[in-house]
């Protein structure tokens, strides 16, 4: 288990978070905002998708398990924060 697939759901957790953030000071409220963040939330989620297959396929010892369950858990907070955030974008 290495510290990419350790860390990587909340990077692409942040890489959502930028983005957004960008698409929203760009293009504020408009249709091309609200379907760039539609279009951006599905690739990051795809993203953490990916993420949980190269994660799952794992073997190892008791500590790599340890990671291994370690790194599930924080693929899917990031995967609500992700949803969570571009749900309110969503709904208007």
């Amino acid at each position: 288990m290495n510290w990419r697939l350790l860390l990587g759901g909340m990077a692409v957790w942040a890489l959502h978070f930028f983005a957004l953030y960008g698409i929203g000071s760009i293009w504020h409220s408009s249709m091309t905002a609200r379907l760039l963040t539609g279009l951006m939330t599905l690739l990051c989620l795809a993203g953490e998708g990916w993420l949980i297959t190269r994660i799952w396929r794992q073997r190892g010892d008791h500590v790599d398990a340890w990671m291994r369950h370690l790194s599930l858990t924080l693929v899917a907070l990031a995967s609500l924060a992700i949803f969570w955030q571009a749900f309110p974008a969503l709904l208007s």
